[in-house]
């Protein structure tokens, strides 16, 4: 079984779903069922898109109920894309009346002009050959101890 063959199988699942056909246990077996050929016979696990469409075979259920109340029924609700889109539109803004904003805070990126101008303030061009200097390989001084004499 190759990955267009697998595909095949798992458009065939969803038409079975989408008609009704097969209930939420036997979906489950065909699933494990197939995922379990599909590695009998490459030796390898699926794709993660694949196993994607899976998971969301699994959950049908809950990501195809369109009913407005589903996230107050349900205890963990399950949204698909499209869904949580609608409800992110008909949320209110995070603006008060009084103009405060309770948006979550984001640093805004500098640009390249902004942190040109910081690093000559900062003089990092010039910390930085000193550093250079004191780090890269420096004769060897040999002194005695006792007297503090130095020998070249």
């Amino acid at each position: 079984m190759n990955t267009t063959q697998f595909n095949a199988k798992i458009d065939e699942l969803w038409a079975a779903t989408k008609r009704g056909e097969l209930p939420r246990a036997a979906r489950f077996e065909a699933i494990e069922r197939l995922t379990n050929e599909y590695i009998a016979a490459t030796g390898k696990r699926p794709e993660p898109a694949q196993l994607d469409r899976l998971a969301t075979l699994c959950l049908y259920e809950e990501v195809t109920d369109a009913t407005p109340w589903k996230t107050k029924n349900t205890e963990y609700p399950i949204h698909s894309e499209e869904q949580r889109n609608q409800i992110e539109k008909n949320e209110a803004r995070f603006e008060h009346a009084d103009g405060n904003k309770f948006r979550k805070p984001v640093r805004r990126k500098r640009s390249d002009y902004e942190n040109t101008v910081i690093d000559r303030r900062a003089m990092n061009a010039e910390r930085k050959r000193k550093y250079r200097d004191f780090t890269k390989v420096q004769p060897v001084v040999r002194w005695d101890m006792n007297t503090g004499e130095i020998y070249e």
